[in-house]
């Protein structure tokens, strides 16, 4: 047995480099590689499904392919796609998917996506992005002097909500605020005119449909309140004790909030709920545009910046409250610590939040003036 033992060992070896390390193997030239699936409407409100791939072809002068169908489901849509392109299609690496506010308002429209969920080769982490406008214009735009457009896509929004100018949610987060019914759905929003913009966050109902959009500036309000502001948050606020005329005014205090930290005590009282939330801002001073002679010390900064966005908070919330969603998940608070109350109301917490109490206590600390006074 130890004479034939090497001998054995050499057989098996010499099997295993035989045998292929992928049995599924296939060529990247015989894949269509859909990176961007875009749904809209007609005007007939027949089903329209795009899809954006790239040409890995050296004959080819267009260096991506982009398809649009009619069909009733994403399934279907595929089956008649690889009708009609040269390859394969794959969606596994789908960057981005691009729904028309024309399709947000229809009710069920979520059902659509029963296939991408339920077949696991398809990417769940594609980010969702709403359109204003037609999805086509969106999918047929050749960017110059930049990368391919999906790629473009991703790295605009990815960037822009590092920076708080709008949120990223992908097709599993949305899955997660589609069934939980503590907050309402929110997504990116983008716009095509001479080149895509970003247009802020798309707030949708508890049902997914589209109610109103939040400028960044608005959405920096959303993070801050959701605790979830990460990164740097610039703002400016005007200094009501200082008059300025003319184009260059005179009276702006510009500053970068460096830190958040937000806490929300959840109470029930004269049959309503009632929220506490203490809202902490460490920020840096970026900007003091203020008439020469014109002092301010460090407290009275910290002041006039929290009372400003004391009361752009307050007047946020408000403007939250009578549309009746929820996108800073104060619904969950509620389920947390009043779930006698909650239980009663969790499916239409969209109006209970409406008729609920919200006071914020801002506190406002001025970590750097600056290197100079």
């Amino acid at each position: 047995m130890k004479r034939f033992l090497p001998i054995l060992l050499g057989l098996i070896a010499a099997a295993m480099l035989l045998v292929s390390g992928c049995g599924d193997r296939r060529d990247l030239e015989d894949l269509t590689v859909i990176l961007m699936t875009g749904i809209d409407l007609d005007e007939k409100g027949n089903l329209l499904i795009y899809e954006s791939s790239p040409v890995f072809s050296r004959e080819a002068k267009d260096k991506e392919e982009e398809y649009g169908i009619k069909a009733l489901t994403l399934r279907q849509a595929r089956v008649k796609m690889d009708a009609v392109v040269s390859a394969l299609s794959v969606g596994g690496k789908t960057q981005l998917v691009l729904l028309s506010k024309k399709l947000l308002e229809q009710k069920d429209w979520f059902r659509l996506f029963d296939s991408s969920f339920r077949d696991a080769k398809n990417s769940i982490n594609a980010r969702v992005v709403a359109v204003d406008g037609p999805v086509a214009e969106v999918i047929k735009f050749y960017p110059r002097d930049k990368p391919r457009l999906p790629l473009h896509l991703v790295k605009l929004i990815d960037t822009s909500a590092r920076r708080n100018l709008t949120v990223k949610t992908t097709m599993q987060e949305l899955q997660r605020q589609m069934t939980d019914k503590g907050l309402t759905p929110y997504i990116t929003e983008i716009r095509k005119e001479k080149e895509i913009k970003l247009n802020g966050t798309a707030l949708l109902n508890e049902q997914g449909n589209y109610v109103t959009r939040l400028e960044p500036q608005e959405n920096m309000l959303l993070r801050m309140l959701q605790g979830q502001g990460k990164g740097e948050m610039p703002m400016t606020v005007s200094i009501p004790d200082i008059q300025s005329t003319g184009p260059i005014k005179l009276n702006e205090l510009s500053f970068a909030v460096r830190k958040v930290s937000t806490k929300v005590k959840t109470g029930w009282q004269e049959d309503r709920f009632s929220f506490q939330l203490a809202v902490n801002l460490s920020v840096v001073l970026t900007e003091k545009a203020i008439p020469p002679g014109e002092k301010l010390d460090e407290q009275e900064l910290e002041r006039i910046i929290q009372e400003q966005m004391q009361n752009q908070l307050t007047a946020f919330v408000h403007k939250i409250q009578k549309l009746r969603i929820d996108p800073f998940g104060l619904g969950n608070y509620a389920r947390a610590y009043q779930y006698d109350h909650w239980s009663k109301i969790k499916e239409r917490w969209g109006e209970a939040f409406a008729e609920s109490r919200v006071n914020i206590a801002l506190k406002v600390r001025i970590k750097d003036l600056g290197p100079i006074k």
